[in-house]
Parts: structure tokens; C-alpha cells; sequence
């Protein structure tokens, strides 16, 4: 029986582009080059900010060294502080998907690839500080996802068992994750990436809202 649910937080819990597309763009309009799209945005989210301007550097560039890549990251941290809740919103039914879980005594939990500092911000701005027994982003200490590694610690952390957990994301990352952490995986289709991309990576579920997702959780 299930009674832990963790979830990743972009494009699961909460709808970021506009605060990931306009905090890139600034760092990109910073250092004097062209911007990305939120396309481009879409398809670069998933590996963490290092990640996500590294891709936005090559996009505009062409290239993007190591000196380059550490000078935009430093701008990167100071501009996303400011954007990090810019545009944010919750995806229909999460709240109420959290208050039923919270209720039939899940024990609930956030893992992000965004840095811990802002993942923490948000998590607390947009949902209050009961739902959720653990929360953390990326941190330099351990690998991102899809390391399973941030995954296996918060199930210590909550005292769950493999076998008592589900993982919720909407990405390929997620997805890769929660298989490597022998974990029951869930994706989803409403967050950045479409139902096929998801579906190539075999999670034990697909749901395309969270009604379905909540209904699935209750017959497991």
C-alpha cells in the first residue's frame, strides 16, 4: 500500500516557464546576447539551471565554454531570486489533490532540480507550509535528478519504503529517476513535456490530470 507520494515541482506541481524564460533571457541580455523562445525554454528544462543556460548559451552562440558558462551562472543566481515566482501558478487541481491526500494521512514531499533556496520560496509561497513533510531542490552536496540519490534520501527521511512510495514528474528526468530509485512512477501530461516523450520512458502510469492522478493514487 502506498503512503508517500513525492513529487518534482516544475511542470508538476506548479506552471514556471515564464519565471525560468524571463530569468534566462535577462542573463542572456546581460552578457549582450540574443534570446530564446519559450519553446526553447520548454525543451531545455528538466537537468537544472546549469543545464537550462548552458542550453540557452548554445542555442544563441553556438557554443558555450566552461569560463562562459560559470560568469552566466553567476547572473543566472542573482537574476532568478528576483523571477523565480514571476508568472508562477499552480496547475488545476493540485491544491485540492494535495488537501485529499493530506487528509487520507499521505506523507508528502518535493524533489526539484531548481536550486533548494528558491524550490523551498516557492513550495511555501504557493502552497502553504502543511502539505508537505520534506522539500528539497539542488543542492551541491548531491547529485540532480536522475540521480536517484535526492529521491532515496527524502524516502529516509520520511521512513518510506520503496514499495510505499510513488514519484510524480512530468519529464523524461522524472521518469528516469523514480525507475532508478525502484520507486512506482507517474507521468504526467500536463507539465513541458507531450505524451509520447513520456510514454517512451515507460513509467508505471501516464494521467493527464490530477483527478485521474488522485484516483489512481487511492487504488494502490
Amino acid at each position: 500500500m502506498k503512503n508517500t507520494c513525492i513529487f518534482d515541482l516544475d511542470g508538476t506541481l506548479i506552471d514556471s516557464l515564464d519565471s525560468l524564460l524571463i530569468s534566462v533571457n535577462t542573463t542572456l541580455d546581460r552578457l549582450n546576447f540574443g534570446t530564446i523562445t519559450k519553446n526553447n525554454c520548454r525543451d531545455f528544462i528538466g537537468n537544472g539551471a546549469k543545464e537550462l543556460v548552458k542550453k540557452s548559451i548554445i542555442e544563441t552562440q553556438g557554443i558555450c565554454s566552461n569560463e562562459l558558462l560559470e560568469k552566466a551562472m553567476i547572473i543566472y543566481k542573482e537574476v532568478f531570486q528576483e523571477f523565480c515566482t514571476y508568472n508562477v501558478v499552480p496547475y488545476d487541481g493540485i491544491v485540492s489533490l494535495l488537501e485529499n491526500l493530506k487528509i487520507k494521512g499521505f506523507k508528502l514531499a518535493v524533489l526539484s532540480n531548481k536550486p533548494h533556496e528558491e524550490t523551498v520560496k516557492i513550495v511555501k509561497q504557493y502552497f502553504g507550509k502543511n502539505y508537505f513533510d520534506f522539500i528539497k531542490g539542488q543542492t551541491d552536496d548531491m547529485p540532480r535528478k536522475p540521480n536517484p540519490s535526492g529521491l532515496i534520501y527524502i524516502m529516509q527521511q520520511l521512513g518510506s519504503a520503496t514499495q510505499e512510495t510513488l514519484y510524480i514528474g512530468d519529464s523524461e528526468v522524472d521518469i528516469e529517476t523514480g525507475i532508478a530509485a525502484f520507486v512506482n512512477t507517474v507521468g504526467v501530461t500536463w507539465g513541458f513535456r507531450k505524451r509520447d516523450i513520456i510514454a517512451k520512458m515507460q513509467p508505471t502510469k501516464i494521467v493527464d490530470s490530477a483527478k485521474e492522478l488522485l484516483e489512481y493514487i487511492y487504488i494502490l
